[in-house]
């Protein structure tokens, strides 16, 4: 079956946006005749829409999010409208969202210069007044919480193993410096040579070789896995000694891109090891990072409870990871984690077409392999420094009671971090976390689309992604149906339940029953009913001396023998049955 779908272009999600304007715009009109800021806005947004100017659509789309409003329903519409639109990469926009972000990041980077500064010149100010005017009690400000967060942040790493870190290192499935594009798996990482830093050499070598697979895979073969010198010959051998990663920028919002870092090799093997180390650490301190419900219903408690004296508030920051200055973690960090941690990442980057490295003035840019479990530790530290135990983090997504809010935001402006305004809520009664909206305890999450729709996968999740609510389902009937018209009717493929929702329409099912493309299985009494079917696409083993310990280096990581290296970007689809009952026992 021909399973080729265009996609749709800008004119026709535009109409299909519209239509729902149009139905929010009737239901929001005041009776009484009287101005309705989200009335006037959704007129706004779509006469906007009918101009095609993307910068009118974004700016009527930001006045839809930003609005205070009186009840959930109202919240939701608004945000609702905006969410269809905000993130949308359109054709024609003016906007280099690649250059908006790189210059985001420069600025940045050149704001943490001037905290590195001020953190250097506060280490050296406090030592000097501690020894003069002890007596007098005179010290420099939130000395009691550096303290504090020093001591916490002690307590989670606990001492510093370097054999029990090394343990946990390993390679990841992303891009690295020398290895990128759609074949990135590890037959590809060990084929190259092996880009690494000089003061990350000496810790990769010995967590390589502390390996006994990954040593058979170096030295090619078990027989040859205990010469330590040939080891090291070898790696020296094949190694790209550089001192920087490569940044670029993928997709954020329709205004901007975000900024990532590709590591080097070898580093992110390192930085594997610490990411997860951190991570087990700070789950046996009460902080889960694979884990987002707490949050989540940490922030729908203190939505429901807005009106308490000390109900839970959300705090989000603005480019969290890129707030993270060397200095802070000096200040903050154990002497022999920052020692570690400071060899093994990148100290500085590059951008395509650039001939020279830039130092980072951050600590670990996105895209380094610890960056998130060290985030979510400072953040962690910080609340406890702030005075109470009653938090949670998820990155930069922190949760705290009221009472502590407004010191826990200067002590984090105060050594370089900014609050994100849009996303932080102290009063009234919205909060949002981790991916959660909730109005006095009512979820107003939106669906966003962030995507254009240049597939059938993409089609069938978008029209499945409007479903996720009540709230979501009923205001974007309209939407649904554009998205359902666009499909050719030979690929109006139906399903009952959610196990897929990129292979096929979730429709009700007196709509399910009468789809050409379902069956009753009367041997398993059943429905079964056509889906396009992924498949990963593999790439093709390299055929080298190094082949079958790389295969099974690569087994024994958790790949299948049918499927030993596969493609990040690429797949293929079939046109399937599903459920597939064949290896279900037959009735009777």
């Amino acid at each position: 079956m021909d399973i080729k779908f265009k996609g749709i272009t800008d004119s026709q999600y535009i109409k299909a946006v519209s239509s729902v304007l149009h139905e929010l715009c009737v239901y929001s009109k005041p009776e009484d005749g009287s101005s309705d800021p989200l009335y006037r806005n959704l007129l706004a947004l779509q006469g906007a829409l009918r101009s095609r100017s993307v910068l009118a659509i974004l700016q009527y789309a930001d006045s839809l999010s930003s609005q205070t409003y009186k009840d959930a329903g109202k919240h939701f519409l608004g945000n609702q409208a905006a969410s269809l639109v905000r993130k949308y990469p359109f054709a024609n926009s003016p906007i280099d969202t690649e250059a908006v972000a790189l210059a985001t990041f420069h600025h940045n980077q050149r704001r943490m210069r001037r905290v590195n500064r001020k953190i250097r010149t506060w280490k050296a100010t406090t030592r000097v007044i501690a020894d003069r005017d002890l007596a007098t009690g005179r010290s420099k400000p939130h000395i009691c919480a550096v303290s504090a967060m020093r001591s916490y942040i002690q307590s989670v790493l606990g001492t510093f193993s370097l054999d029990r870190v090394q343990q946990e290192c390993d390679f990841s499935s992303g891009a690295s410096v020398g290895v990128h594009g759609n074949a990135t798996n590890i037959q590809r990482k060990f084929a190259g040579t092996w880009s690494v830093t000089a003061p990350a050499l000496g810790p990769a070598m010995r967590a390589l070789w502390s390996n006994f697979h990954s040593r058979c895979v170096i030295l090619e073969g078990p027989y040859k896995s205990f010469d330590e010198v040939k080891f090291g010959n070898v790696i020296r051998a094949n190694m790209d000694l550089v001192d920087y990663n490569k940044i670029s920028v993928v997709p954020k919002t329709a205004k901007t891109g975000r900024v990532i870092a590709a590591e080097p090799l070898l580093n992110g093997f390192l930085q594997k090891g610490v990411d997860r180390y951190m991570r087990r650490r700070l789950k046996a301190a009460g902080i889960d990072l694979s884990e987002q419900g707490i949050n989540q219903e940490r922030a729908r408690i203190g939505s429901k409870l807005w009106e308490t004296r000390d109900s839970l508030v959300t705090i989000d920051l603005s480019a969290a990871s890129d707030s993270i200055s060397t200095e802070l973690c000096r200040l903050l960090m154990p002497a022999d984690w920052f020692e570690y941690l400071d060899s093994i990442r990148s100290a500085c980057f590059r951008a395509d077409g650039d001939e020279e490295s830039t130092w980072y003035e951050t600590f670990a840019s996105m895209g380094n392999g610890f960056c998130f479990p060290l985030e979510s530790l400072i953040f962690a530290a910080f609340c406890k420094a702030a005075g109470t135990d009653n938090f949670t983090v998820y990155g930069d997504d922190i949760i705290l009671p009221r009472s502590r809010a407004l010191y826990l935001i200067e002590l984090l402006t105060y050594f370089g971090f900014r609050v994100n305004v849009d996303k932080t809520f102290i009063t009234g009664p919205f909060r949002e976390s981790c991916g959660a909206d909730w109005y006095s305890g009512e979820d107003v999450r939106p669906f966003v689309q962030d995507k254009t729709i240049g597939s059938l996968p993409g089609l069938f999740s978008a029209y499945n992604g409007t479903l996720r609510s009540w709230r979501t389902e009923t205001c974007l009937s309209g939407f649904r149906d554009h998205l359902y018209k666009a499909c050719p009717s030979k690929l109006r493929f139906v399903g009952l339940d959610n196990r897929l929702t990129d292979a096929y329409f979730i429709v009700p099912k007196e709509v399910f029953m009468v789809s050409p493309f379902t069956r009753w299985d009367r041997g398993h009494q059943d429905w079964q009913w056509k889906a396009l079917m992924a498949s990963p696409a593999t790439d093709p083993i390299l055929r080298n001396s190094r082949a079958a310990d790389v295969a099974t280096y690569t087994v024994l990581r958790g790949a299948t023998p049918q499927a030993l290296y596969t493609l990040r970007y690429s797949e293929k689809r079939k046109v399937r049955w599903f459920p597939d009952f064949t290896d279900r026992p037959q009735l009777g």
